[in-house]
């Protein structure tokens, strides 16, 4: 009896062993194909061309669902959406000032807000956007940001003044600024400070660039773009208290902390692919 569980042990070492090395070669490997690199005292995390385990596959189950033309007093045409901790949802058109409440379980909870120009009321053909921030509904559209509590009643507003203002926190948002010189569009992503009497201050910017999301004419003039074309773009992280900024013609993400210091980048392999400029005058005469 005793010979054969030494067998067993043996074996069972055995087969310990070659799963550890197995597990140290699969890491070796890893280790190999995604690269961390300090570059100016800064980890840039270098990716592989493909995920490290194949085609990521995604189970989904859906909890809810709104299907919000079961009701006849909302008319959104286009919509989107966010979700608050308790799973309470909104359903708001950037273009139009319509905001529609639904309770986590689907029920219908009316309208947020009345069209107009008083307070709380915005018009159309604005930027208008939702968020939850402190147990409260914060909406905004230039050139006005309105308090909500989480049953709709209004609290208070006042004026922001930027076409954008995507929220953080309830004293600091993320916006962009243009301005111009001669010829030349500057366009920067900037964070901005509101004090307690509601003073805005600016803050750090986390990515700038010049003449960005346009194809320009030569002879002056030119169209938006804001796909085609070398532009800046990004993403607020609430929760981890991190911004993400890239240039889409760099593949690399930089991410940055409130305080505008880059935390680290995140890079992906990419082919640059440049056209002349006789094909870029060939493509404007051709529009």
């Amino acid at each position: 009896m005793f010979q054969l569980n030494e067998n067993v042990m043996k074996r069972s070492l055995f087969f310990l062993f070659l799963f550890m090395m197995i597990l140290v070669g699969c890491r070796k490997k890893a280790e190999e194909r995604v690269q961390v690199v300090l570059i100016d005292g800064i980890r840039h995390i270098k990716n592989p061309a493909t995920p490290l385990k194949g085609t990521v596959m995604l189970e989904v189950d859906k909890i809810i669902e709104i299907n919000p033309y079961e009701h006849e007093e909302v008319v959104l045409k286009f919509f989107t959406s966010v979700k608050d901790e308790g799973g309470d949802v909104i359903l708001f058109d950037v273009e139009y000032p319509e905001a529609q409440r639904f309770a986590n379980d689907g029920e219908y909870l009316g309208s947020l807000f009345q069209k107009g120009q008083g307070p709380g009321e915005f018009t159309d053909m604005s930027p208008f956007y939702v968020h939850f921030i402190n147990d409260e509904i914060w909406v905004y559209g230039r050139p006005k940001l309105a308090k909500f509590d989480k049953e709709g009643q209004f609290i208070e507003e006042f004026h922001i003044g930027d076409t954008f203002a995507h929220f953080i926190n309830k004293n600091q948002y993320v916006t962009v600024i243009r301005t111009r010189q001669a010829q030349d569009e500057f366009m920067q992503i900037v964070l901005k400070n509101i004090n307690d009497k509601h003073e805005i201050s600016e803050g750090p910017v986390f990515i700038e660039g010049k003449n960005l999301g346009r194809f320009r004419n030569p002879s002056g003039g030119g169209f938006s773009d804001q796909w085609g074309t070398p532009n800046i773009v990004y993403a607020v992280d609430r929760k981890m208290k991190k911004i993400y900024v890239a240039e889409n013609t760099e593949h690399k993400i930089h991410v940055k902390d409130h305080d505008g210091n880059t935390l680290y980048i995140i890079e992906n392999p990419h082919a640059r692919v440049k056209i002349s400029l006789k094909e870029k005058e060939d493509l404007w005469n051709g529009c």
